[in-house]
């Protein structure tokens, strides 16, 4: 088992997808 893997929490994933959501968004916009 890698370490440190259980002792992320589960707030960091969500402000990961956020984050990647957020940069979508972002990308879409100003390309446009």
């Amino acid at each position: 088992m890698i370490f440190g893997m259980d002792s992320v929490p589960m707030w960091f994933y969500v402000l990961a997808i956020c984050v990647v959501i957020l940069f979508i968004i972002a990308a879409e916009w100003w390309t446009r």
